[in-house]
């Protein structure tokens, strides 16, 4: 991944982010939208990466948010898909 002006540091960047994911998904920190949803992630201390795919129909985002519940070790999970 390129290091981008982001204001976000390389050991905060390992965590928030799958960088194991697939080659096929990219990172992208100039989407406006998902900077503004990891920007609000982080302020609450939720883990959480972004995956962009391009299909043959056009260019899906997705943002993956996990969290844990504060009564038990139980994870949630938030799919937003952005721009079909």
């Amino acid at each position: 991944m390129n290091a981008e002006d982001d204001g976000v540091n390389e050991a905060e960047r390992r965590w928030w982010l799958n960088e194991e994911s697939n080659n096929s998904w990219s990172v992208s920190w100039k989407d406006e939208v998902v900077r503004k949803y990891m920007t609000m992630l982080r302020l609450k201390r939720k883990v959480a990466f972004y995956m962009q795919q391009n299909f043959s129909n056009g260019k899906v985002s997705i943002l993956l948010a996990c969290y844990f519940t504060k009564k038990s070790e139980d994870c949630v999970c938030l799919f937003i898909v952005i721009g079909l």
